[in-house]
């Protein structure tokens, strides 16, 4: 005679849990400028490419490293942000609700530090003279409005 025993951990078995572990093993949630962000509009560049010639600068563009800067600015509370919606998962979250609300944070916190002057390098004036402003990392704000993230 065989014996058919379930235990559940707030509401959620442990099949469940394995299964949904095992599941998401091999992904990562990757926060920035997609590959699909698609292209700016004066000049046809992709945006991802303009992400990275501002991240870390080229001949004529200093670094503005505004993943990093977001990363490490707000590394620990992503993590304890995983560690709380996977505890809500356990109780009952739906996994993509957790996925938008982790994913939502880190793309709001990548866009504050463009928006934070303080945190990247000043245009140089002529920059400042050819676009009308001393914002950097933003001229139409098609950067910025960019900033996604995806499950891989």
């Amino acid at each position: 005679m065989a014996v058919n025993v379930s235990i559940t951990e707030k509401g959620v078995s442990l099949q469940d849990l394995k299964r949904f572990t095992e599941r998401l093993s091999d992904k990562e949630l990757a926060a920035g400028v997609l590959r699909t962000a698609g292209k700016e509009k004066k000049t046809g560049a992709d945006l991802v490419d303009v992400a990275t010639w501002n991240e870390y600068g080229t001949k004529n563009i200093p670094k503005r490293p505004f993943m990093r800067k977001a990363a490490s600015k707000n590394g620990k509370k992503w993590g304890e942000l995983s560690e709380a919606v996977a505890e809500r998962v356990i109780d009952g979250m739906g996994v993509e609700q957790a996925v938008e609300v982790l994913g939502n944070q880190m793309v709001g916190d990548i866009q504050n530090v463009i928006g934070d002057r303080t945190l990247l390098r000043a245009n140089a004036p002529s920059t400042i003279r050819q676009k009308g402003s001393d914002a950097p990392l933003i001229d139409t704000g098609l950067l910025r409005g960019s900033i996604d993230f995806e499950v891989r």
